[in-house]
């Protein structure tokens, strides 16, 4: 097609951008939809497949996994869920430097590789991929295949090109490598990815690079790093507490003001109602879903920091904390005449004084998981203003009373704050997933309603004076002063009240497009023997590779990586 047809062509109204994107189609390469899961055949596309953006090949691996712990690689370019996995993918990148030029591109997702290597390396990069993972991959280009050659037109109708494939590794760990791909021509059409960030074209000086074999950290073609690479680090915080530890016991019964714990403990909360839901022991019963819920941070968004764990309460026989797994009592950050309290909007007030805690932190209850892989950008803007994802309705309205629930008590409170201040009354709960949180906005939130804090924290279990900083003023409050922004995302609670909570448990899967989920207990709930076993059974099969700071309790479980290798 000469220049002087193909610009009258792309003026066109209408027809001229389809004509366009579909003579780019042609001269693109494609990757389908894999089914075989050893090989990378060719293979047709489907128009469920043609739905998609990006066809992205699934490729399983058969390497062993290793242990969870969070690994990153190049000063956190890349970030792993394990250093097994991290290791084989530092081996393939080397490998691949060692023949060709690579820029490698910053990801604020875990388990994600994006690099960019000229057009005619792709062949390069598909038999050292093969060659690291001892199997047959075959990156097909449109021209060998006239067969396929109206799916290509239609491929090539889309935007958004890029070449992708999912590496499956024992035990759900997937690995995406993106694959950006440059021509020598400063055409639009130069790049197969137009969703690249950082760099579309290559041009002046960082053409001799793209020359010079070896791996190029994209900074390295500007005067510094680029904006979005997100190098402000990240902690998660919990709270946590264990009904069995016999030292709580004793002080949970001194609160409740019962003489014998092991009695209160047999049917605490059985029959009381919905008033005594703050102190029932349905809020305190463990099944070891903090096991669990930390081994779905350590797969899912490895890109964190480190990891705190916020209680009153000796250390699980599972748990041995280190320097990534941070152990920290109430008493170390709390004042004494706080303590001891059972109240999780007091001890949610305390958690920016955790020492040396990250300015950026993400808060879970120990009953929420991480369902997916989600980028830093989920949680915190690239300007590291933190993000809220509010529910789509409002239920805050109207006066505390006692026959209300705790929490919205607690955000009437909060609402009515917020609205002597800004002369708004927010109606939206955060929705029962991680809180992203800055230490700053805390402190600030602190001395500006000081009262409120006071009286929380002085209560020793949920109050109707109670404000809710973590789930509805925080957000809010910075929201309203213009530091802090809002968006959305798919979540859900599971409750044993579920007519159907098998059918729940198993819909809560990798990919059904649920980022993140909670498994809620309530009034009675921990009196409820279906519900006691359906958790850890779902938990033990959603989650089963342990992380490196598991300590094995159970004869049938991986003790060390050594161990998990062999079964592997």
């Amino acid at each position: 097609m000469s220049g002087k047809f193909r610009k009258r062509v792309a003026n066109l109204p209408v027809i001229g951008p389809v004509i366009r994107r579909g003579y780019r189609g042609l001269k693109h390469l494609y990757i389908d939809t894999l089914n075989d899961p050893l090989s990378l055949r060719p293979q047709r596309t489907s128009k469920s497949s043609r739905k998609s953006i990006n066809a992205v090949t699934v490729v399983r691996v058969a390497q062993p996994t290793g242990l969870l712990r969070r690994t990153p690689i190049y000063d956190g370019y890349a970030t792993f869920s394990t250093p097994d996995i991290a290791a084989q993918t530092d081996a393939f990148l080397q490998a691949l430097g060692a023949q060709i030029p690579v820029i490698l591109f910053p990801s604020d997702r875990g388990n994600l590789v994006h690099i960019g290597v000229m057009d005619h390396d792709i062949r390069t990069v598909t038999s050292t991929l093969a060659a690291s993972l001892s199997t047959t991959i075959s990156w097909q280009d449109t021209d060998d295949d006239s067969t396929a050659f109206f799916s290509k037109i239609i491929s090539g109708l889309r935007r958004h090109r890029r070449l992708s494939v999912a590496l499956k590794w024992p035990g759900g760990i997937a690995v995406r490598v993106v694959l950006t791909a440059y021509h020598e021509k400063e055409l639009k059409d130069d790049t197969r990815n137009d969703r690249n960030v950082f760099l579309r074209h290559i041009h002046g000086e960082g053409r001799d690079t793209m020359r010079t074999p070896g791996l190029h950290l994209v900074e390295t073609l500007f005067s510094g790093p680029p904006a979005g690479m997100g190098r402000t680090p990240v902690d998660v915080v919990y709270t946590w507490v264990n009904h069995e530890d016999p030292d709580w016991q004793v002080l949970y019964a001194a609160a409740k003001g019962t003489p014998a714990p092991d009695a209160t403990l047999a049917h605490e909360g059985e029959g009381e109602g919905e008033e005594a839901d703050a102190s029932s022991l349905a809020r305190f019963t463990s099944r070891n879903e903090l096991l669990y819920s930390i081994r779905s941070v350590e797969q899912y968004i490895p890109w964190v920091r480190r990891i705190y764990v916020l209680t009153n309460c000796a250390p699980p026989a599972w748990l041995e904390p280190d320097d990534h797994v941070i152990w920290v009592r109430h008493d170390e950050i709390m004042a004494p005449r706080h303590l001891p309290t059972f109240s999780s909007h007091g001890i949610e007030s305390y958690l920016h004084k955790i020492p040396d805690l990250a300015e950026n932190f993400i808060y879970l209850n120990d009953d929420m998981f991480v369902n997916e892989y989600l980028p830093r950008s989920f949680f915190f803007a690239d300007n590291d203003m933190p993000n809220a994802n509010l529910e789509d309705y409002g239920v805050v309205n109207g006066h505390p009373d006692e026959a209300s629930p705790d929490y919205l008590n607690a955000a009437r409170n909060g609402a009515t704050l917020l609205q002597e201040t800004f002369g708004v009354y927010p109606t939206r709960l955060h929705k029962h997933t991680p809180y992203a949180l800055k230490r700053s906005m805390l402190d600030t939130l602190e001395a500006t309603f000081p009262d409120a804090f006071e009286a929380t924290r002085s209560a020793p279990f949920r109050s109707i004076t109670d404000i809710s900083v973590t789930s509805f003023l925080f957000h809010h409050f910075c929201y309203l002063s213009g530091r802090g922004t809002q968006v959305g995302y798919r979540a859900k609670i599971l409750k044993n009240t579920a007519t159907n909570i098998k059918g729940e448990f198993n819909r809560m899967v990798e990919g059904s497009g649920c980022r993140a989920f909670c498994i809620n207990d309530g009034i009675d709930s921990h009196l409820d023997d279906a519900w006691n076993a359906e958790v850890p059974r779902y938990l033990a099969r959603r989650f089963p590779i342990p992380a490196r700071h598991e300590v094995s309790i159970d004869p049938d479980l991986p003790a060390t990586c050594d161990d998990l290798t062999t079964q592997t």
